[in-house]
């Protein structure tokens, strides 16, 4: 159990999930202890995609001593401070992408930082732990930020499928005679949600088992490194990297009224979760303000309420 968390807590978020009204909310930690088959460990770290960005942006940029290096290039304002190092200081990846974008395509972004990699990464012990869950009906809807395909193989291995049959379930997601064959959806745009959110049950001849076979759904909300695979330019796009594509809800209205719906609806846990990702953030404020009244008192004797930010607060 998170040391941060009452034994309160603990209960409250066991009860919900044999109540089956909880959804994993996954960030880029629960992926962080993963490695490639090859046993490559940095191929998904934040740390590594800052790096390159930072290189291909600036010549000057070192990453010894990275707070206390003032060298002055193109990218520094008049005051001599490169705001190249301090978006990487900061962690900003999508600040770094958005100004990699503004001299190359999103394409080019999207391969240099080898998103398509990420299809190579192996579940974790949280992955497999989830998918148990899943398997037991407990959970049926997980939501990430990640592009990695770990929930789904996780999910799929516990059904004793090898690397090799993984791909192939995976794939047939792109086939429309197999829609009800599907045990794992992923839901990354308009159209994969109007087809696949409402499928709860697979009937793939392949699994044999006796109780009732449920399909996992992993919403990704800032796109899949698996359609990569498939080499169409569309996808690269729906990889959301940028500061200006991940402030933006607009072109993932689906995602964007999901999200609001199982912060109304359902607890949600959130795993691995440290990122500033605004549209999140944003969204999770505003929820929260509309039931700014349940978390606080009734105010002092002349009917006034707490202006604090509810956010922030709870």
């Amino acid at each position: 159990m998170d040391s941060n968390m009452s034994n309160e807590t603990f209960r409250y978020l066991i009860w919900q999930i044999l109540n089956e009204n909880c959804t994993p909310v996954l960030g880029a930690g629960i992926s962080y202890p993963s490695k490639t088959k090859q046993g490559e460990t940095d191929v998904h770290k934040t740390e590594r995609m800052i790096e390159i960005i930072a290189k291909k942006l600036c010549k000057d940029v070192t990453f010894e001593g990275a707070g206390k290096d003032k060298k002055i290039c193109e990218n520094c304002d008049k005051k001599g401070k490169c705001e190249i190092r301090k978006e990487i200081s900061s962690g900003a990846l999508s600040k770094l992408s958005q100004r990699y974008t503004w001299k190359e395509n999103h394409k080019k972004l999207v391969e240099i930082l080898k998103i398509k990699e990420f299809n190579d990464l192996c579940p974790t012990k949280a992955h497999y732990y989830l998918a148990f869950l899943a398997r037991e009906g407990l959970i049926t809807e997980v939501i990430t930020t990640n592009y990695d395909t770990l929930m789904e193989k996780a999910y799929l291995k516990t059904f004793g499928f090898d690397d090799k049959e993984i791909d192939r379930i995976l794939g047939l997601q792109c086939n429309e005679e197999s829609y009800k064959e599907n045990i794992v959806v992923r839901i990354y745009d308009r159209k994969s949600f109007a087809r696949f959110s409402s499928l709860k049950r697979f009937e793939n001849k392949s699994v044999k088992i006796d109780d009732e076979a449920y399909v996992l759904k992993v919403y990704k909300i800032n796109g899949c490194a698996f359609e990569l695979t498939n080499n169409n330019n569309n996808f690269y796009e729906k990889i959301l990297l940028t500061s200006q594509q991940l402030q933006d809800w607009r072109e993932r209205q689906w995602a964007a009224d999901l999200f609001r719906y199982k912060l109304r609806s359902t607890t949600l846990l959130f795993i691995g979760y440290g990122s500033d990702e605004p549209q999140v953030l944003h969204t999770m404020q505003k929820v929260f303000e509309e039931s700014k009244d349940d978390f606080t008192n009734d105010g002092n004797d002349k009917g006034d309420k707490s202006n604090d930010n509810i956010f922030e607060k709870y």
